[in-house]
């Protein structure tokens, strides 16, 4: 069950119609999982800065449970969804940020309290 949270100062008018769908589409492709558990938030115009600069920039989160993301494959994984967001909202690599959240150590560690 992935959740992508995807955090971008671009305009909401910048964000074409059909992003969440093609994002959830690419998500479910590139991570094998099913559609239907499959969920895509995305927050535009959000106030961000990186490397002093406020230039389009995007940031995306994923929380996972699964063993589809692991230290050898999250950066090949990564990159794909950088180039994906790359071509869809037009914002250079070098400003995207992807981080993968594997929600059964939170969950774990919660438990334990």
């Amino acid at each position: 069950m992935p959740l992508a949270v995807v955090n971008t100062n671009v305009a909401r008018s910048g964000i074409p119609k059909d992003f969440m769908e093609k994002l959830t589409d690419f998500t479910v492709k590139t991570l094998g999982c099913e559609q239907k558990f499959t969920m895509v938030e995305v927050h535009p115009d959000c106030m961000m800065m990186r490397g002093g600069s406020t230039a389009p920039m995007v940031h995306v989160v994923f929380h996972h449970n699964d063993d589809q993301i692991t230290e050898e494959t999250k950066r090949e994984t990564a990159a794909k969804f950088a180039r994906f967001i790359t071509m869809e909202l037009k914002v250079a690599m070098d400003r995207i940020l992807v981080l993968f959240i594997d929600t059964r150590c939170t969950t774990l560690q919660q438990t334990h309290l």
